[in-house]
């Protein structure tokens, strides 16, 4: 009985040691710090520590937040009570940067974003480079093209005796000259002319020194692609009296870049700017190949920019393998027509009025021309009571001429003179006389009369001389060779093609 209640008493009190040991307060650990979310870096000025803020109370610690844009660790939180240390490897990590704390899958991607932007970055780098290549590999393939009458591009294409052209250049079929880069002037032969598509080939005596002939590009052109172009625009211009020596260097061999804006079946546009002098250059893609050649640009009343056009170098390709084939070109007869304004004057009189022109022009060197005019004036002639007196000129020439081509201080000049003959007309109109009468005192009165008289003042054959400065300016003398003296007419012409 006696050992019942011992295990009973000690069962007792072993459970209300238990119930106590659960019962007992036992202290808070320090709240694990929770990395702070990265901030986006700022650029370009440096961070800046943001002020500490207080995290809300607990009962046993007070938290503060990181500082730095969360690049330093958080402070170990300080305790209302005692408590045991953390252990060194316990300390909270440090933050990690922005990047680190990408996703996988989102590092991968901006590894291969960056290495995209590289890789664009240099094509735009090479672009450049590739056109400085073509420029150095061709510009000793490029000539200039000089005729008396005009001045352009060529370039070594196929074979080193041959230079491609534009037809209008040498289209007066005067033996055209080429210059090279060394300054070297070279005779050279029309073997060849396409006047559809304005392209033609010269052939030289020997091959041009330092020259690689340019060969065709054969693939056809896409919009899009990117060209150069190399000629010599306003080349006369260089070293023109007046400030042009501040060009010098500057317009001969000088390169413009673009793109093929559109393509058909035989040409090519362009946004390369090209101006008179680039005609008969090379168009020219990144491998250095002939896409086109320059024949003109688009002009009209209204600003036009970024419109030049090239015959397809395919075209080129089939007119060079036709080079030699045929007799050498030496020019064609030319049919013209022309209009200018006219003045004249003589002895009899003087006036203005218009004049049309029909011309045949052989070879370029002869010309065969026809002149309509229609005038008025005034007569000189008054007699005694005539105050003043109108007529009317109409006429006609035939005039044959021979032209002379030159090269003036670098620039084409042509001249022309010959003769002819014609028959002026004269039909007098308005005249305003006077008619004198007295009146009661005797005293004399000047009356004005105004009549019209229609009849034939003159008509006669007129022989004539002239002399022409390009195809703008004339001077005509003309005289009856029976009086000279009395008859002799002085007239200037201004105008296109006359």
């Amino acid at each position: 009985m006696n050992r019942s209640k011992v295990l009973a008493t000690l069962l007792v009190v072993f459970c209300f040691a238990e119930v106590a040991s659960a019962q007992a307060p036992t202290p808070n650990p320090a709240p694990a710090p929770t990395p702070a979310a990265p901030k986006a870096p700022k650029a370009p000025a440096a961070p800046t520590a943001a002020p500490a803020t207080k995290a809300p109370a607990t009962p046993t610690t007070d938290a503060p937040a990181p500082t730095g844009d969360g690049a330093a660790a958080p402070a170990a939180p300080a305790t209302d009570t005692a408590t045991p240390a953390a252990p060194a490897d316990a300390a909270a990590p440090a933050a990690l940067p922005p990047q680190a704390l990408a996703a996988p899958d989102a590092a991968n991607e901006g590894e291969a974003t960056a290495a995209g932007e590289t890789e664009a970055e240099a094509a735009l780098s090479d672009a450049p480079e590739w056109m400085a290549n073509v420029y150095a590999s061709s510009k000793r393939s490029i000539v200039r093209v000089e005729t008396a009458t005009s001045t352009g591009t060529g370039f070594v294409f196929v074979s080193p005796t041959h230079v491609a052209t534009a037809y209008h250049l040498v289209s007066s079929g005067r033996h055209p000259q080429i210059v090279t880069t060394d300054g070297i002037r070279m005779d050279a032969r029309i073997v060849a002319i396409d006047t559809a598509h304005d392209l033609a080939i010269l052939a030289t005596n020997r091959p041009v020194e330092g020259a690689t002939p340019l060969a065709p590009r054969k693939a056809t052109p896409r919009t899009g692609d990117a060209i150069v172009v190399v000629g010599h625009p306003l080349s006369s211009m260089a070293g023109r009296p007046g400030g042009g020596m501040a060009y010098v260097g500057l317009l001969d061999w000088s390169m413009t870049a673009g793109i093929v804006g559109a393509v058909n079946e035989s040409q090519v546009q362009l946004d390369a700017a090209v101006n008179p002098g680039n005609s008969g250059g090379p168009v020219l893609d990144g491998n250095g190949q002939v896409v086109g050649v320059v024949t003109g640009k688009l002009v009209g009343g209204i600003p036009v920019e970024g419109l030049g056009f090239a015959t397809r170098g395919t075209i080129l390709a089939e007119l060079e393998k036709s080079a030699g084939s045929e007799h050498e070109y030496t020019g064609r007869m030319d049919l013209q027509f022309g209009a200018g304004f006219t003045v004249f004057g003589g002895p009899w009189g003087k006036g203005a009025g218009g004049t049309v022109a029909l011309s045949v022009l052989a070879w370029d060197l002869v010309a065969l021309r026809a002149h309509f005019l229609l005038g008025v004036g005034d007569d000189n002639v008054y007699g005694t009571e005539i105050v003043d007196r109108d007529f009317l000129r109409y006429g006609w020439d035939a005039l044959l001429e021979y032209r002379l081509a030159a090269r003036l201080g670098g620039n084409p000049f042509l001249f022309s003179f010959g003769g002819g003959v014609g028959d002026d007309l004269r039909r007098r109109g308005r005249t305003r006389g006077q008619a004198g009468r007295r009146d009661g005192l005797r005293r004399r009165v000047n009356v004005d009369l105004t009549y019209t008289n229609r009849r034939t003042d003159r008509d006669q054959f007129m022989v004539i001389g002239t002399i022409g400065l390009g195809e703008f300016f004339r001077f005509n003398l003309g005289f009856n060779p029976d009086d000279f003296e009395d008859s002799y007419m002085l007239q200037a012409i201004f105008g296109m093609n006359i």
